[in-house]
This record gives structure tokens, C-alpha cells and sequence, in this order.
């Protein structure tokens, strides 16, 4: 018994696993307390602004969140080499970087015009805008820093950027509107992000590698042009425009004051993917892991059950508790949501699965991994069709997480 506890409690995976749950307990906590507070102090009409925002950011960033998980999958498939592979990586992106930077720069000129294109404020448009030319660079170190299966450093860097955003709430500062200061603040985190996983993986001490600048080129090159990147890119997008694209429908279509109580509802679902999400980057990272690929089947179906146990806890506790909930995070001017929170821990648990078995399939080259790019037509079709009204925008997410995860999870069972 000795043994098997030695066994498991070394396993890279558990060691890792307790890490990034220890400081997801930390960052659930301020981002709780970020909601929150910025539910109470902005009202339904700031606070979907403010989901809006997050909203437009993740699906724009789609490109480089492709690039950073093929990244820590290719990390995690170099084994022993992965800290000279890293340094290879990051010397020919530099380098591209400083040939093609100038691109990122575009979005700061659009800033007139974006409020009318996203129907976002001037203060959401302009943190959007700004914050675009920092996400290669946050791309790239953060990735690295999860790939070299840096956990303690990839924990410190969230709690790290979800003080600074709890900030950006707590803080006030004189004459200047509380819109503005959040999204600040925000634009402050992101930069704290990228220098603190900067910091990290040089104080890894990557090794000199006498090589020519070609020769990184030719072998990144290589890296890119493998089909599992086209897979990697529709299956994540398809993931992120799930989780996303209700809330930029719901903002461009209803009133301030229906956008930002549907924001609230789909909060409540995605308090699962908070409480989750590490697990699901963790497992990510051990599924590329080659070394590993004994243990990926027996690891999935463990993830998936407390998954189901865990959702079956809050869509008890949505039912039950609902009222004292929703006041307890938010405020009474978002009662008219409480009747809907269990199909909210419907919606973020077959989420969450959706996006674990996504993450299994492209670490481990499956091409079951497009099931939810082959799908989301519909999804898109659907909205569309019911006017993206609030109670039809619920219905579609629940039906069509529910579907995705089933043909994901028969997908696993039947294809071994």
C-alpha cells in the first residue's frame, strides 16, 4: 500500500493535478469575488458589458490559443528535450515576430469603429484593441511555461492576473468612470501574464544551441505544417465559439438589460468550467505527453465521472439553493433568473465534457476532435432561427452541449 500511494503521489500528473486544484481554489475565489462585485457595483447593463468583452477577446484570440496548444503538445511529445526544444521555438518565434509584429497593431487603428461593429462601449473597444498586440507574446511564454510542466509557475501567473482584475473592482479611483478603470485593470493583468511567464521560463535556463537561424526555421516550419494543426484550430475554435458566441449574440440582438441577465445566467454555468478548467489544461498537457500513453483512457474516464458527480452537485444546489445563490453572487436585480439555473449546471457540465474529451481527442491526434467543428453549424443555424431570444438561447446551448458530449463519449467507447 506504501508502494502504490509512493506511485501515484510521484506521478507527474497527480503532483501536477494537486497543484493547479490547490490554486484553482485561489483563482475560483477572485474571480468569484470579481463577478460579483462587478454584478453589484456596474448592474445587469455593466456586467454584460463586461461578459461581452471576454466574450469578443477569446474568440479573437482563437488563432494564437491553437498555436499555444499545439505548442505544450509538442513540448509534451519531446520528453527529456523539451526544454532545448522550447528554446528552438522561441528563437524562430521572435524572429517571425520581428518581421510580422506590425500586423498586431492594426486592431489600435479601428478603435473609432469598433463600437459599432461589436455594439461594445468605447472603454470595452479600446481595452479589446489594445490587448491584441499582446496575446502572441502571452501566447508563446505562457504555453511554453505549461508545456515544460511548470505547474507551481502556470499557478502563479493566474493568481497573479486575477488579482490584478479583482483590482480593477476594488479600487477607485477619482474621476475616472468604473467602466474604464475595469477595463484597465484587465489590460494591466494580460501584461502581468506575459512578463511573469516570461520570467519563468528563462529562469528555467534554456540552453544555447548552436544551430543557424534556417535550420529553426526549416524544423518549426515542419511543426506547423502537420495536419493536427488544422485539426487543433476548427476543433478549439469550435470550442470557443461555444462558450462564447451566445453572449456576443445575446449583446448585439437584445436590450442592455436582457444582455446582461443572460451574461449572469451563462456565469452560473461557467462557475463549472472555473472550478474545472485547470483539471481540463492539466490533463491536456499529460494526454500529449507520450511517455504517458498507457494511462490517457483510464485518466479520461476518471475526469469524466467527477465531472458527472460534480455537475449533479450544482445542478442540486442550483435547484435548491438558487435563490440564496444568485443574491449571495450577484444582487436581487438579477432575480429573474433564478427559475433557469439548473439548465445553467446542465449547460457548463456537458460544456466542460465537451471541452476535456476535445482537448483528449487533439493531443492524441483523433479526429473525433472535429465533432463540435462539424456541428456548430447548427448551432449557429439555431440562434439564428429563434432570434437569439433569451429563453432560446438557453435551450440551444443545453441541447447542443448535451448531443456534442454523447456523440464525443460514444466516440471514445466505440473507437479504442
Amino acid at each position: 500500500m506504501r508502494q502504490l500511494i509512493h506511485r501515484v503521489s510521484s506521478n507527474p500528473f497527480v503532483q501536477g493535478g494537486a497543484i493547479v486544484t490547490a490554486g484553482n481554489i485561489v483563482i475560483s475565489l477572485l474571480n468569484y469575488l470579481f463577478n460579483s462585485l462587478a454584478g453589484k457595483q456596474l448592474g445587469p447593463e455593466g456586467y454584460g458589458e463586461i461578459a461581452a468583452f471576454f466574450s469578443y477577446t477569446a474568440i479573437l484570440t482563437v488563432p494564437t490559443s491553437i498555436i499555444g496548444s499545439l505548442i505544450i503538445r509538442r513540448l509534451g511529445q519531446a520528453g527529456q528535450d523539451r526544454v532545448v526544444y522550447a528554446h528552438a521555438l522561441e528563437q524562430w518565434f521572435l524572429t517571425r515576430l520581428r518581421t510580422w509584429g506590425f500586423i498586431a497593431f492594426i486592431p489600435i487603428l479601428a478603435i473609432p469603429f469598433l463600437p459599432a461593429i461589436t455594439n461594445l462601449s468605447l472603454a470595452s473597444a479600446t481595452g479589446l484593441a489594445l490587448i491584441i498586440p499582446l496575446v502572441p507574446l502571452i501566447m508563446l511564454y505562457a504555453s511554453m511555461v505549461q508545456g515544460l510542466q511548470l505547474f507551481i509557475g502556470y499557478t502563479t501567473v493566474l493568481i497573479v492576473a486575477a488579482t490584478i482584475k479583482l483590482l480593477g473592482i476594488i479600487i477607485v479611483i477619482p474621476g475616472i468612470d468604473s467602466l474604464w478603470r475595469v477595463i484597465g485593470f484587465l489590460l494591466l493583468s494580460y501584461i502581468a501574464t506575459w512578463l511573469i511567464s516570461l520570467y519563468i521560463v528563462h529562469k528555467k535556463k534554456l540552453p544555447y544551441i548552436a544551430i543557424t537561424g534556417h535550420t529553426i526555421i526549416r524544423r518549426i516550419r515542419d511543426i506547423l505544417s502537420d495536419h493536427t494543426l488544422v485539426i487543433s484550430m476548427f476543433a478549439l475554435l469550435a470550442i470557443t465559439l461555444l462558450g462564447n458566441a451566445d453572449v456576443i449574440a445575446a449583446k448585439k440582438v437584445m436590450n442592455s438589460q436582457e444582455s446582461g441577465l443572460y451574461s449572469a445566467w451563462s456565469l452560473f454555468a461557467k462557475m463549472i468550467l472555473y472550478a474545472g478548467g485547470p483539471l481540463s489544461m492539466v490533463s491536456y498537457i499529460f494526454f500529449s505527453d507520450i511517455e504517458k500513453k498507457a494511462q490517457h483512457r483510464k485518466a479520461l474516464l476518471i475526469l469524466t465521472s467527477l465531472v458527472i458527480i460534480g455537475g449533479l452537485l450544482v445542478y442540486g444546489a442550483y435547484s435548491m439553493l438558487g435563490d440564496t445563490l444568485l443574491h449571495f453572487f450577484l444582487s436581487n436585480k438579477f432575480s429573474i433568473i433564478i427559475p433557469l439555473l439548473p439548465y445553467a449546471a446542465l449547460f457548463g457540465t456537458f460544456y466542460l465534457l465537451v471541452s476535456i474529451y476535445t482537448h483528449y481527442f487533439v493531443a492524441t491526434q483523433n479526429s473525433l476532435s472535429l465533432i463540435p467543428a462539424a456541428t456548430i453549424p447548427f448551432y449557429f443555424v439555431a440562434i439564428v432561427m429563434n432570434n437569439a431570444s433569451f429563453n432560446s438561447l438557453i435551450a440551444t446551448n443545453c441541447i447542443y452541449a448535451v448531443v456534442v458530449c454523447l456523440l464525443m463519449v460514444g466516440g471514445f467507447i466505440f473507437r479504442k
